[in-house]
């Protein structure tokens, strides 16, 4: 009976003490929530208790890019906010009693390379997406649409009947079609070079004139991941009065919302300007661009079905469900498009419609066009909504802004928007070197197209002994189209699926042999009258200099015998012999090196021949120097440099940095990947198990090095001072971290003795030099920035400058340091939508020219010189060795005209050749002399380039093509269009 009492009795306590817990849990959660609430706002004061609150206020004042980094005060991650990342703030008031006029601008993005082939996304959705959109502008008078991607169109166009063709025509004069983008193809932004960058808008504009008879007015940079000040330069030099842009650092762009100044004029160097509205939330997909909430827009993406608001039309396709449920749910877009407008100084509000590899057919086209033409009918019979929508592009909505907006108002920007980020602290400058031997093998296979394209130059200048370009022009345009593409904001940043990274490494292969054994003989035959036959066990070689300064300094040569350790190098063409030895400075079989002279635009027939006399010899380790520099290899293996002239000391060693490899909170950050660098805060100098170091040296050159189990390197210094390549150290690093560093990020760390302040400089597309600081409020992948060709240091009177033969990324942690990555491997994916890691790794070489000055202007000069060596064409046996010299059949570059290319007022920086009108577009570029770069001055640029052209070109006339112009200016291009 006890025990029943005392049964009974728990039985009444025990909703009171179910009820005592629940009230204490209550109290418990409410305080763990206000906790969590004032921590939330202390991280994120910025965003919400600035950009929520809506500082809008005008600002006419101009922005610096530097200078905003050091505005905004926190780029760490909201530790208690799971989703923040992916919904932009919701700025601005709704204004009900104010028109909006919203622009909706349908579009599809189609990437020639990524999760598929470039011809696999063609036959699959970009040749019916073309074929549709032609049939529906002609049907439907009052749709838009917006292309960017000129490869795939000139691939359409050149299948194409003549009948579809037509109605292309017909829809781009009609402005129902826009073309937006003036390239070949939509290239990255920071990795390019300025001759890739060149010839891939020259190429694409030229395209675009010629065909379709127009010329790009506005552009969409949609997709590379963060934008580049040369960029704006070069939009701007193509004439193209407006950009709109997605890809920029999410705090930057929130910044400027806030300040509704996401309409600017990008100003860059000599004066050129475009006027650049800025995409305020995260991606051009429709979820992502109706306004701040891409759950409610995605509502209206009647294409796509997973989304979380349960709408009537996402169960079933039914046209009078539909037209129901959108008069009972337009409420809803309209109120976004009021969000986003708010944000914008005018009324006028563009919206995007549109996703990768968009309307392809007939029913994607009804359910999006013809559903937001239902749309827009209801908008007009609902006069409260004021709100007046319609299909544009983009042309005519920067003109509606324009006719709206004072120019006053207009704020001027000046510097660039790298490195991109989405997600708070997760930077996408991972992608700066990922896969360093595609970009590696991209950049050689450009430079010989480079070399070609100049030769077809002076080919196509004397059309009657020009036969090659008739029969090899399916081999031209096909390694054009193949190079071209490489530049794609998808392939040279190396962020494909492995099996379209591995299959476009092949393809620029086979465009490389195509280039040096088929069509670069026939053009050397055409240009110098260079009789030949192809032997492959030759060792002769043609020397070509396609460069505007004569070249004088060393030069690989791939044998096709067994490697001697010395050789007469004599030359057939001019005629004479020096015996030259020849170190194997670069860790491939059958490689040597020569030093060799050539005079500009001009070439040079050589032959190798074993020498019985021995010239080389290899020691230990010991000091080597010239002029300028000496170098240390010490007995710890410890490298030490040092520039005589101002007694600078510097160093270098190999690092490694550490990343996150896996997601333990998915707010707090995501692994590294192809695309994103995420810093563990690990950081280790790595001793990698060497020999013993070697050391040689000959009449030409000084060289030490070691090898060691992952990385192998050699530096060497040449003695000849009338050489440019005397003033730099050349420092050849191979490594293969493929079983040493995974889930790590490989560096090269230079130390010096300079006093920076944690400033460094890095080019922009190889251009003018951009300033960049280490800010400790960002992560180390926040501080990481492009480099195409080279990176500074400086204590305002000495240069400290690397030179490298292909992109990396680069940045300085601390005093006089320069932190340059060579590779990285990661086994896991960074949800960015590859979906794989990055596990493909290959040794690779990289090439790096370190140079200690007095002038910041040594970086782009060197770039432009040491990065061209002359193209060497091999394994043919010349016929004609009786010439006493090599003069060209072209009365462009005449040998009396080689003294004016020689001289320091321009650089021929490239020539892109258009077949089908036998014309040649010439890029020249004012930079300083080399030989004043002790104190820094410049040699004047005494040649008014439109008259000497015209004289010098003798039966030619030089034109300025509308889409170019002439400007003098130290760093400017000058592009000329030459017309037979």
């Amino acid at each position: 009976m006890r025990v029943l009492r005392k049964s009974r009795k728990l039985k009444k306590l025990f909703p009171t003490f179910c009820l005592n817990v629940w009230e204490t849990a209550k109290v418990f959660l409410f305080g763990i929530t206000l906790i969590s609430l004032l921590l939330f706002l202390t991280v994120t004061r910025y965003r919400y208790w600035t950009l929520f609150a809506v500082v809008c206020q005008k600002s006419e004042q101009p922005i610096d890019t530097f200078e905003l980094l050091d505005k905004i005060p926190s780029f760490t991650h909201p530790i208690f906010s799971l989703y923040l990342d992916e919904f932009p703030p919701l700025i601005g008031d709704l204004e009900w009693n104010e028109n909006v006029y919203v622009h909706v601008v349908p579009f599809s993005h189609t990437d020639p390379g990524w999760l598929m082939k470039k011809d696999a996304y063609y036959n699959a959705f970009v040749s019916r997406t073309i074929d549709n959109v032609v049939e529906k502008l002609v049907e439907e008078p009052s749709s838009r649409f917006v292309w960017t991607e000129v490869i795939f169109l000139k691939t359409w166009y050149n299948k194409a009947k003549d009948k579809k063709r037509a109605l292309l025509r017909r829809a781009v004069r009609n402005g129902q079609l826009e073309i937006a983008y003036p390239g070949y193809v939509m290239q990255d932004e920071a990795l390019p070079d300025l001759s890739q960058t060149i010839t891939n808008f020259i190429s694409g504009a030229s395209w675009i004139q010629r065909v379709l008879n127009t010329s790009v007015e506005s552009s969409f940079v949609a997709d590379p991941f963060g934008l580049t000040s040369s960029s704006a330069y070069f939009q701007a030099y193509m004439n193209v009065s407006n950009m709109y842009i997605q890809r920029i650092n999410h705090r930057e762009k929130e910044y400027l919302a806030a300040h509704k100044q996401l309409e600017f004029t990008w100003e860059t160097k000599n004066h050129l300007s475009v006027f650049t509205s800025v995409s305020p939330y995260k991606l051009y997909s429709i979820p992502y661009s109706c306004g701040p909430d891409p759950r409610k827009c995605c509502a209206f993406d009647f294409w796509r079905r997973a989304c979380n608001f349960n709408f009537p039309w996402q169960k079933s396709w039914d046209p009078g469900t539909v037209k129901k449920a959108l008069e009972d749910h337009v409420h809803i877009l309209a109120e976004q498009y009021r969000y986003k407008s708010s944000l914008f100084r005018t009324n006028h509000v563009l919206v995007l419609l549109g996703d990768d590899f968009r309307y392809s057919s007939s029913e994607l086209w009804e359910k999006q066009v013809y559903t937001y033409k239902k749309i827009f009918e209801i908008f007009d019979k609902n006069k409260q909504y004021k709100i007046e929508a319609k299909f544009s592009t983009f042309s005519e909505y920067f003109r509606a802004v324009r006719a709206d907006l004072a120019t006053p108002e207009i704020p001027n920007l000046h510097g660039d928007f790298v490195p991109y980020t989405d997600r708070w602290s997760e930077f996408w400058s991972g992608y700066y070197t990922t896969r360093p031997f595609l970009k590696s093998t991209g950049n050689r296979v450009s430079r010989v197209l480079d070399a070609a394209e100049m030769l077809l130059m002076l080919c196509l200048s004397n059309l009657k002994k020009c036969h090659s370009p008739t029969r090899l022009k399916v081999a031209i345009e096909s390694s054009r189209d193949i190079v071209g593409n490489f530049l794609h904001h998808d392939i040279i940043t190396g962020t494909s699926k492995q099996y379209v990274m591995d299959d476009f490494i092949r393809q620029l292969e086979e465009a490389e042999k195509e280039m040096l054994t088929r069509v670069t003989p026939a053009l050397l035959e055409d240009v110098f009258g260079v009789k030949y036959r192809y032997d492959e066990h030759s060792n002769a070689f043609f020397v070509f200099n396609y460069n505007s300064i004569p070249y004088k300094g060393p030069l690989f040569l791939n044998l096709s015998s067994d490697l001697h350790s010395c050789y007469e190098l004599k030359e057939l063409i001019p005629r004479g012999t020096w015996t030259t030895t020849l170190m194997n400075l670069v860790p491939r079989e059958k490689v040597v090196t020569v030093f060799v002279e050539v005079y500009a635009m001009a070439g040079k027939v050589v032959r190798l021949v074993p020498s019985k006399h021995s010239c080389s010899t290899k020691t230990k380790p010991k000091p080597i120097w010239n002029n300028f520099y000496e170098v240390i290899h010490g007995q710890d293996d410890a490298w030490k440099a040092k520039w005589k002239v101002r007694n600078v000391s510097f160093n270098f060693q190999f690092e490694a940095f550490g990343t996150y490899t896996t997601k333990p909170l998915y707010f707090i950050t995501n692994p590294s990947g192809a695309y994103t660098f995420t810093y563990d805060g690990t950081r280790e100098t790595l001793q990698p198990d060497c020999g013993h170091g070697f050391s040689s040296e000959t009449e030409f050159h000084r060289s030490v090095g070691n090898s060691c189990n992952f990385v192998s390197w050699s530096s060497t210094l040449f003695q000849d001072v009338s050489s440019i390549h005397s003033r730099v150290i050349e420092l050849s690093v191979t490594s293969d971290i493929r079983h040493h560093l995974m889930n790590q990020e490989f560096a090269i760390v230079f130390r010096t003795s300079l006093k920076t302040q944690l400033e460094f400089y890095t080019d922009s597309n190889c251009m003018f030099p951009m300033r960049r600081k280490y800010r400790h409020k960002l992560s180390l992948p926040g501080n990481v920035y492009p480099m195409s060709c080279y990176a500074q240091i400086t204590d305002g009177k000495t240069w400290f400058t690397l030179v490298t033969d292909y992109a990396h990324g680069v940045t300085s942690t601390s005093e006089g340091e320069l932190v340059l990555f060579l590779d990285r491997i990661h086994s896991h994916d960074d949800w960015r939508g590859l979906n794989e890691g990055i596990m493909d790794n290959v040794p690779v070489n990289a090439k790096i020219w370190i140079s200690v000055s007095g002038a910041q202007s040594d970086g782009m000069w060197l770039a432009h010189h040491l990065r061209r060596q002359p193209l060497v064409v091999g394994n043919l046996e010349f016929l004609n060795q009786r010439n006493s010299s090599l003069k060209t059949n072209s009365k462009l570059f005449s040998s009396s005209n080689q003294q004016a290319l020689s001289g320091c007022s321009f650089n021929l920086v490239n020539a892109w050749n258009d077949l089908e009108t036998n014309s040649s577009f010439v890029a020249l570029q004012k930079l300083p002399d080399w030989r004043d770069v002790p104190d820094g001055s410049f040699c004047e640029f005494i040649l008014d380039a439109a008259g000497a052209l015209s004289y010098e070109f003798d039966n030619f006339v030089v034109k300025q093509n509308p889409l170019f112009f002439v400007n003098s200016s130290l760093y400017d291009l000058q592009v000329f269009k030459i017309r037979n």
